[in-house]
């Protein structure tokens, strides 16, 4: 019972880390730049705090690449090098003009996923950080492309729905609808197979959920759904939570939805 929790409680964090990771991973620098926006006017000063909160990232990753080039890469030290480096991109791109850095912080960004995918090749959390940053390294259509259609035949084998809706998100932001559509066809039929071969959980069900308010338009269906979750999980466990959480969420958009004449 006991390992069988563990496994679901990793379920549970995969659905943040999958689906919400790029707006956490970027949520201080956004938090940082509504502070200096509101007092730019007041001081100078600003652009020295904005210069030395740049400078963190840099000293920081400056200490990981030393840590690296002694003794060795992890997986733990490149994850944290790949979120300083996306802090730090974002900073770059909005406040300051040297457009050659920016360009040496991006490559050294996709080295470290590069190198993430060397160390753990089969695992799609990796490509899915590396898809989620494409937008901010600047990379061409046809890079993301060939990583997307990797992480799709990774998930077509060892399927991971939370994973396959983190994909389909990046397949809408990158305006791939073809690819979008076969990808959520295939979740679904994947979930639903499942179900009538009663071999999914609560968890399945929120993914199908998931997919059904957000990329079918079926918002009472998702509704539906997510209330049999309620029904049946402890109000103090992660997984009634984040179902609490998008039931509400899902409710305040009815209500905020115009009404049909």
């Amino acid at each position: 019972m006991g390992k069988r929790k563990n496994l679901k409680q990793s379920r549970a964090a995969a659905i943040i880390a999958a689906i919400l990771a790029f707006g956490m991973i970027v949520s201080s620098v956004t938090l940082y730049i509504g502070y200096i926006s509101r007092d730019k006017n007041e001081s100078s000063g600003n652009e020295w705090d904005l210069e030395a909160y740049r400078g963190q990232f840099v000293d920081t990753i400056e200490n990981l690449e030393s840590y690296v080039e002694e003794f060795g890469a992890n997986v733990a030290v490149l994850n944290n090098l790949a979120e300083n480096y996306q802090n730090l991109i974002v900073i770059q791109q909005m406040f300051f003009a040297e457009s050659e850095v920016l360009k040496g912080y991006q490559q050294k960004l996709l080295g470290v996923y590069e190198t993430l995918l060397e160390l753990e090749p089969d695992e799609a959390q990796h490509r899915v950080q590396l898809l989620s940053a494409c937008k901010i390294m600047d990379v061409d259509e046809t890079v993301f492309l060939e990583h997307a259609t990797i992480l799709r035949d990774m998930l077509r084998a060892n399927p991971a729905p939370p994973f396959s809706l983190s994909l389909m998100q990046l397949l809408r932001e990158w305006e791939q609808e073809e690819l979008l559509q076969e990808e959520t066809a295939w979740v679904k039929a994947h979930l639903e197979e499942k179900l009538a071969g009663n071999a999914w959980d609560n968890y399945d069900r929120l993914y199908y959920a998931y997919l059904l308010g957000n990329f079918q338009d079926d918002k009472a269906g998702a509704l539906a759904q997510l209330e049999l979750i309620l029904e049946e999980e402890d109000e103090t466990s992660e997984l009634y939570q984040m179902t609490e959480r998008y039931h509400d969420q899902l409710l305040v958009e009815d209500e905020t939805a115009p009404g049909e004449d």
